[in-house]
């Protein structure tokens, strides 16, 4: 189990705050069994925590700011004073949700970035501008199109799925409900297994589109730019020069 502290965790059903750190246990129970974070018990949080849901009204918090919605509050946590951690891992919202124009929420009032790192998840969650800002700063900006390639595969994959399956086919070998202790049916399970074998964007052989076993045209793009990350190329234009070579990589798994 990973030992970072989490501080925060923001889904489509509100925020959840602790900047001691939410219990891990309880992350792990609404994991296992999909559930949203509003179902996270209020009892493990500590005195500067809070859990706001999307359908409250007129939320005020302990640093006197007033939100109209747990809705409003969501859609723009990550801009707030709470949102500073080592790592940020946006995997959801609107495109370009930081741009040029906000990006400056990002750093403190001395100029210090609130993000060691970022982590695109989600795709287009910020602009390039916004990327700029915050690697000529010193952030480790990881894009998202060399971030969730897996997530995009895995995802396709999980439609053509849906297409190919009747609809009882479907409901009977790729569905279950992890919040009732249901065990996900074996076809499903190994319908997982094989995406990841396929894959090589996948966790689980994340090494292999840069390695001698699995030589492409990401990897030959690769090569020359591998000591960027070292330098002062930034990660955005590095990752640019990648992605064509893993698009047509995607267009033969698929």
């Amino acid at each position: 189990m990973s030992k970072d502290k989490t501080i925060a965790v923001v889904d489509g059903s509100g925020v959840l705050y602790d900047p001691q750190g939410l219990n891990r246990d309880e992350l792990c129970r609404l994991a296992r069994r999909r559930m949203p974070v509003k179902n996270f018990s209020r009892s493990f949080l500590g005195e500067q925590g809070f859990m706001v849901t999307v359908e409250e009204a007129d939320v005020c918090l302990s640093d006197g700011s007033v939100w109209r919605t747990g809705a409003e509050l969501r859609d723009k946590f990550h801009l707030t004073p709470y949102a500073t951690a080592d790592l940020f891992v946006p995997c959801g919202g609107r495109p370009n949700s930081v741009c040029s124009e906000n990006v400056k929420q990002l750093f403190t009032s001395e100029g210090k970035p609130k993000f060691r790192m970022v982590v695109e998840g989600a795709n287009l969650f910020f602009s390039d501008g916004a990327r700029a800002a915050l690697e000529d700063a010193g952030v480790h900006v990881f894009r998202d199109a060399s971030t969730n390639k897996g997530g995009v595969t895995s995802s396709s994959l999980e439609v053509f799925s849906a297409l190919a399956l009747s609809i009882e086919e479907h409901t009977d070998l790729m569905t279950y409900d992890p919040s009732c202790g249901a065990d996900p049916p074996d076809f499903y399970r190994q319908y997982v297994q094989q995406i990841l074998q396929l894959s090589p964007t996948m966790p689980n052989r994340s090494s292999m589109p840069f390695g001698r076993a699995t030589p492409n045209p990401a990897y030959q793009r690769w090569k020359p730019l591998k000591r960027s990350l070292c330098t002062s190329i930034r990660c955005k234009t590095t990752s640019s020069s990648i992605s064509p070579g893993l698009a047509p990589l995607r267009e033969r798994l698929l």
